[in-house]
């Protein structure tokens, strides 16, 4: 009854749009008064952890991707290892 991994790829878009619709009508419920209460919080969030975060991201993907045409090195594994001989061609 059940395909395995094709089945949960199908189901995925669907779960992703139920997560959106419960955490954005949960949230559009919270009293304004106690957003204002803990304003200091979210203004520390947005205004300082937020482009700290960004900055990083930004920071390790150049440290990452320096010298390399391909981009990421933990896009491939083999990238890493040395190689020890030429690669033979099975042409």
């Amino acid at each position: 009854m059940v395909d395995g991994p094709a089945t949960l790829e199908g189901l995925r878009p669907l779960v992703e749009i139920t997560l959106v619709l419960v955490l954005f009508s949960d949230a559009a419920r919270v009293p304004v008064r106690a957003l204002r209460g803990d304003a200091g919080v979210y203004v520390r969030l947005l205004g300082v952890g937020l482009p700290l975060t960004v900055l990083t991201g930004w920071a390790l993907a150049v440290c990452c991707s320096r010298g390399r045409a391909g981009g990421w090195p933990c896009s491939s594994p083999r990238r890493w290892r040395r190689r020890t001989r030429p690669s033979v061609s099975r042409w």
